[in-house]
């Protein structure tokens, strides 16, 4: 076999993967490699992501207290503040990996096979998409906009279906569910004052920015990534944040009564902490206690392969 390859390399924090598809060679690839007719020969070519020029947009009722859900074959995901107070709208784009050199036909056929649904099942909202008998990686990339008045649950069940996901507004959601299982796959969220509980799993970082402010309880995990979170307040019950490979980042109510622990490879750094917050000498595992502490056990569990640095407001 004739095997012309291409640098097909990219990193993701430390590691080193590859982004390379194959196919057959064209007879001039063939002639360069000097491939005769009975041998195969095969170019690995790079993956580029083509995403569709035009966006299919669609509409739904919503009323308070009605659900939304996003699952199947969904890519990126852009969660905004929409205008209408009684619909959730949704924009479609069809985006799929493909070796870098396809012809813009192949790629329209390909994006051809993919399917999008928005509609009401079992008491909730159901954004999904579908690539029906493609086996390319072919998905939907989608920006939904919620209504002002948004005060249910949302659920965003990804799988391995890569692509990013930026929660800008979630107005009053009261528990959040993330499931996104692809490396590299991204998650910030930059509206959680007023969520309940959140409940997060990814194989990528997570940043939640703007942050817990009504929290009961949450937990925020990352197979593969730094995580940065910030807590205006304190949960009432329990938060655990939990990074295998990667740092921790975390924000919290310097004023608030509170007790954490946190396990790092290395160490936990307290920062400038409050002067009314004690902590253990060892560097890990660290304990805390801030001002009355927290009269049920423990608040805030934090676990990091790498580093964990401490700030507080």
């Amino acid at each position: 076999m004739k095997l012309i390859s291409t640098l097909c390399l990219f990193s993701i924090g430390t590691l080193i993967a590859t982004g390379c598809v194959k196919r057959e060679c064209t007879d001039e690839e063939r002639e360069e490699a000097g491939a005769d007719s009975n041998d195969d020969c095969i170019k690995l070519v790079p993956l580029h992501t083509f995403t569709a020029k035009k966006a299919e947009s669609r509409s739904v009722d919503w009323s308070s207290g009605t659900d939304l859900e996003i699952k199947g074959h969904i890519r990126s995901i852009s969660i905004v503040k929409g205008d209408a107070d009684d619909s959730v709208t949704v924009s479609y784009k069809a985006q799929v990996d493909l070796a870098q050199d396809r012809t813009q036909d192949v790629v329209d056929k390909t994006m051809d096979h993919l399917t999008t649904s928005l509609s009401h099942k079992g008491g909730a909202i159901v954004v999904s998409a579908d690539r029906g008998s493609s086996k390319s990686n072919l998905g939907a990339a989608i920006v939904v906009e919620l209504p002002p008045s948004f005060d249910s649950d949302l659920t965003i069940d990804k799988g391995e279906q890569p692509g990013d996901v930026a929660l800008e507004f979630l107005g009053n959601t009261r528990n959040l569910n993330v499931d996104m299982n692809a490396l590299g796959a991204d998650l910030h969220v930059a509206d959680a004052t007023n969520l309940l509980r959140a409940t997060i799993n990814t194989d990528g970082e997570i940043q939640i920015t703007d942050g817990f402010a009504s929290l009961e309880a949450a937990a925020v995990h990352s197979a593969f990534g730094d995580i940065g979170v910030r807590f205006k307040a304190v949960p009432v019950s329990h938060a655990r944040v939990l990074a295998d490979f990667g740092d921790l980042t975390v924000i919290l109510p310097g004023d608030g009564d509170f007790t954490l622990t946190g396990t790092a490879e290395r160490g936990v750094s307290t920062g400038n902490a409050p002067a009314g917050c004690s902590s253990s000498s060892s560097p890990s595992p660290k304990s805390m206690e801030c001002n009355a502490g927290d009269p049920d056990g423990l608040t805030f569990e934090l676990r990091a392969s790498g580093e964990i640095q401490l700030g507080y407001e």
